[in-house]
């Protein structure tokens, strides 16, 4: 999928300011684009995340914050949806969207979209930021599942790759290593 991501850190951002027509612009002359550094302060900056579906592909599903950081000099890692279709929130606790019951039946690969988007914008801090803490975040978007090619494949070619013995000869390869179908 070719979506259209963005990422800002600030500290010159404040609620509301993801619906600012302006935003972009005003981000980059008061913040760091994803891949630059942000002095940071005693509280956590504001991050900017806006995402962008495919317009070939599927609609979105969520919008994660993937955290890295050391904690006792262990190398560690937090994901955190920050984003959800709908008028759905993550779970204040749990940091996860609910379900958005999107769904792909594996025998035609017909999907059902269930909740989703075609875009994200979203202004996130962080609930465990720690200022003497070095991290890093990066976003993660994802898209409501689809069929793999490889089951694309198989279901043109009148395989069930769900079964071993159905398959021919040079196609092994149509199925996962389990021989299961596998959803992207």
């Amino acid at each position: 999928p070719r979506m259209q991501v963005r990422l800002f850190a600030s500290y010159a951002l404040s609620p509301g300011d993801e619906n600012d027509p302006d935003v972009i612009r005003k981000t980059y002359s008061s913040g760091k684009p994803m891949g630059g550094e942000l002095q940071i302060r005693d509280t956590s900056p504001y991050f900017l995340a806006m995402a962008v579906a495919d317009p070939t592909s599927q609609p979105l599903q969520r919008l994660q914050m993937i955290k890295g950081y050391v904690d006792d000099g262990a190398p560690k890692e937090a994901v955190y949806d920050i984003a959800c279709p709908g008028n759905n929130q993550p779970n204040t606790s749990t940091y996860r969207c609910p379900e958005n019951g999107a769904k792909v039946n594996l025998s035609n690969c017909s999907t059902q979209p269930g909740t989703s988007a075609k875009a994200f914008s979203v202004l996130w801090q962080d609930p465990d930021f720690k200022k003497d803490s070095d991290a890093f975040y990066y976003i993660r978007v994802l898209e409501n599942p689809s069929c793999r090619w490889s089951q694309m494949i198989c279901i043109e070619s009148g395989v069930q790759c769900d079964k071993p013995e159905s398959i021919p000869e040079g196609m092994e390869g149509c199925c996962s290593s389990d021989h299961k179908p596998v959803i992207q």
